[in-house]
């Protein structure tokens, strides 16, 4: 197979630099599992050139795929600046001399687009990577006048999970009262943190529509967590959020374990169960990119009776599932992560 050349532009160079100092990266997997796909750079500057040192890892391995046949594009606010290139060749599996100028600060969006692998063309896979340049000061969107005094000395820590239920819910995927049970749950079990915040006299009984947009901006990455937490502090204020009364919070726990030494799935599953709101989370998960994956909650390992959670999310990184209220947990204790289109097991964890 031909290796296709690049031209150098004062954008995007290829050549021969000097080697490369690694002090900042970040690993993507494809968005169909194939590979790993891992980028690695220095402190970026806007206006000077930045090494973009990338190796594609298979994951099974761990070790860099030889012989990958490759694109790569740079977008910004939505648009993208540059490429895709033209379809290029690495026969060691890595980019060492992959440079591009980001002209600006600001959010970028890098993707690197995998179309062969050892000379055999495949469907083409997708890593995507976003990269913040400089002192970028995040677009501000207005809400009402009233603000929330946040000292700052109290830092906000919210798992990236929960971004997606923010997103959901200000698609309309899940509704305003299971938001608000889900967040007084993440407040009351220590899992968001808020600073401390004060009911107002005032009280509201509905969600102003400027908090879910809010969220959904937020679930996007359009405004900063700081900005989150304001919303959900003002819920707190107006009484639409109540973290005073302690309700039970049931938790079962099962770390997962591999199918075979091929099938390999690791991290936690947890079942959370708060009121009539149950919801199954996946912390440190990681499972190999395989077709046709779901997940399930089992009786057994075989899957013989089981319930549908859904197709799997992705295959590594925490990520959430609903449980029906109808669900026996009792019974169907065992989370499967579960290849539909074979029938194949790749790993499994028992709640407890």
């Amino acid at each position: 197979m031909k290796s296709i050349i690049i031209a150098i532009s004062l954008s995007l160079l290829i050549g021969f630099y000097p080697a490369f100092a690694e002090s900042e990266s970040q690993t993507i997997r494809t968005d169909k599992g194939i590979l790993d796909v891992k980028l690695s750079y220095d402190e970026i500057i806007s206006g000077q050139l930045t090494t973009l040192k990338t190796d594609f890892i298979n994951p099974q391995t761990q070790r860099i795929q030889e012989h990958i046949d490759w694109k790569f594009s740079v977008s910004k606010d939505g648009q993208t600046i540059w490429g895709p290139t033209q379809i290029s060749h690495t026969s060691e599996g890595s980019l060492n001399n992959l440079k591009y100028e980001f002209g600006e600060d600001g959010l970028y969006t890098l993707e690197f687009q995998v179309e062969g692998i050892l000379f055999q063309p495949i469907p083409p896979e997708v890593a995507t990577f976003e990269i913040r340049v400089g002192e970028w000061i995040e677009t501000q969107i207005d809400s009402p006048s009233m603000q929330i005094d946040v000292g700052p000395s109290e830092k906000s820590k919210i798992p990236e999970w929960i971004k997606n239920n923010a997103g959901w819910w200000a698609e309309g995927t899940i509704t305003d009262s299971d938001f608000v049970l889900g967040i007084q749950f993440l407040i009351k079990d220590g899992i968001l943190s808020i600073p401390p915040t004060a009911a107002s006299e005032q009280q509201e009984g509905e969600i102003p529509d400027w908090i879910k947009n809010n969220a959904g901006w937020w679930a996007q990455g359009l405004i900063s967590d700081d900005d989150f937490i304001n919303g959900i502090q003002y819920l707190i204020k107006v009484g639409i959020i109540s973290v005073a009364e302690q309700t039970p919070i049931q938790t079962l726990v099962g770390q997962f374990t591999d199918a075979d030494f091929i099938h390999r799935t690791s991290g936690t599953a947890t079942l959370v169960i708060l009121e009539d709101t149950r919801i199954l989370e996946f912390e440190n998960f990681e499972t190999l990119g395989g077709p046709d994956l779901y997940v399930y909650l089992s009786v057994d390992m075989s899957a013989s009776d089981y319930v549908d959670l859904g197709k799997l999310d992705k295959f590594q990184g925490d990520q959430s599932y609903e449980i029906a209220n109808s669900v026996d947990i009792a019974k169907y204790n065992n989370v499967l992560v579960w290849c539909k289109a074979f029938g194949i097991l790749f790993g499994n964890a028992e709640l407890s």
